[in-house]
This record gives structure tokens, C-alpha cells and sequence, in this order.
């Protein structure tokens, strides 16, 4: 929710502040975002690779940068499954670098990242996290696609797959606020190359922004209220 309505991705640090009020470590919250984050960007990665393959009129800039974005996913996942690794080392340079008085919390922030990324191997969890991913992301697709019908943009599964993927990743980069303006820009540069008109296109991003901000207002809201719910007692 928060990063629909904050600039740079903020909304990451707002879901960490939030979850350490019920509790959780903000180190250990701060892992499990950067786990997703790496994750989610392989996953759309992933699909844009078939998506771009299957044709062959896509914008060069297109490839490009999902060729980029794979190399910052993979970077982001070797660095999640090596850093456990270089834990120890973490901790000693922190003791050398880092004034006593903040040592204890430095130390206490690294170890509970270094549990949130513990979830990578855990082949359970992992195998859930990539199914509840795609059973989103398909989701998603198909409300894009209804969507696109809807504003007389018949788009193919194709067309449906580099339009969700290019709007998400673009998502990635700090911007405007709620990216206003990123979603509009995206769409049409990817769409009216491939044969959908640019009002429609358009229209398309607008309506399709919306329904997002929307959705994760209603479930943002309510997920703050509960939250703050379950720390009101934990006070009194």
C-alpha cells in the first residue's frame, strides 16, 4: 500500500516498521523484503524471457533491459545464499568499525537478517513462496487481460505477459509517488509498438493503476488497523 502512495519504495521500510510492531525483528523483516523482492523480480524475469521469445517485433530497449534486470536478480540471489556464509566476518569487522554503544544492536540486526534470509533454503517454503507467485501473477494477467477487453484492447496472453511484467519492473526504480506517470509511460511504450493504439493503451494503463491502488488500499488498511489491534493490548 505504502509504496503505491510514497516515492523510492518507501513503502519497504513502512512494512518493516509495521511488522516490528507486532514483534518481528526489523532485521529479520528487512531480509524476508529483500528474499521477495529478489524473488518476485526472477519470477518476472522469467516470464518476460518466454514473453520476448516468442516474438520477434518487441522494442530493443525491451530486451535490454530485461537482460539487465536478470543480472541484478541473479546478483541479488547469489548474495542472499552466500552472505549467510560471510556472516561471521560481518560481525567481527561491525566489532572493529561499530562504537560500543550501538555494537550489541548492530550484531542483534545482522543475525536476525541473516535468519530472514535462511528461508532460501528451506525448499518448502521456497516451493510455496514461487506457487503463491504464480497463482498472483496469473491472476493478475487475467484481470489485465479482462481489463484490456474492456477498454477495447484485445491483448494476447503475449501482449498481457510483457505488459504486467515491463509495468512491475519498472515499479522498481524510485520515482514518483505510486509511480504515477510510470505505469502510463510503460504501457505505451511497450503496447503501441506491437499494434495496440495508443488511446487504448492509455486507457488501459489508467484504469488498470487505479484498480491497483485501490486493491491494496482496502487490503493496506485493514492490515494496518489489524495490526495495530494486536499491539494496542501488548501495551496496555
Amino acid at each position: 500500500m505504502a509504496n503505491n502512495l510514497l516515492p523510492a519504495r518507501l513503502g519497504d521500510l513502512f512494512r518493516v516498521t509495521n511488522l516490528g510492531r507486532v514483534g518481528i525483528s526489523g532485521g529479520f523483516a528487512l531480509a524476508t523484503v529483500f528474499v521477495e523482492r529478489v524473488l518476485d523480480t526472477g519470477f518476472l524475469v522469467f516470464l518476460s524471457a518466454i514473453a520476448l521469445g516468442s516474438r520477434h517485433d518487441v522494442p530493443e530497449w525491451l530486451g535490454r533491459a530485461s537482460r539487465v534486470l536478470a543480472g541484478v536478480a541473479c546478483s541479488g540471489l547469489v548474495f542472499a545464499l552466500l552472505m549467510p556464509f560471510f556472516g561471521p566476518a560481518v560481525l567481527r569487522v561491525g566489532g572493529i568499525c561499530v562504537p560500543g554503544r550501538w555494537l550489541a544492536k548492530f550484531e542483534h540486526l545482522v543475525e536476525q537478517f541473516l535468519l530472514g534470509l535462511g528461508g532460501l533454503r528451506h525448499a518448502r517454503r521456497m516451493l510455496g513462496f514461487m506457487l503463491m507467485t504464480a497463482t498472483i501473477w496469473s491472476l493478475d494477467g487475467a484481470g489485465a487481460w479482462e481489463l484490456g477487453r474492456g477498454v477495447g484492447a484485445d491483448l494476447s496472453p503475449v501482449l498481457t505477459v510483457l505488459l504486467l511484467t515491463s509495468v512491475a519492473l519498472a515499479s522498481a526504480v524510485p520515482l514518483s509517488p505510486g509511480n504515477l506517470g510510470v505505469y502510463q509511460m510503460v504501457a505505451v511504450a511497450v503496447l503501441t509498438p506491437l499494434g495496440v493504439d495508443r488511446a487504448r493503451a492509455l486507457a488501459l494503463s489508467i484504469a488498470l493503476q487505479f484498480l491497483i491502488i485501490a486493491n491494496l488500499l482496502f487490503w493496506g488498511l485493514g492490515s494496518f488497523w489489524f495490526l495495530g489491534g494486536r499491539h494496542r493490548p501488548e501495551r496496555q
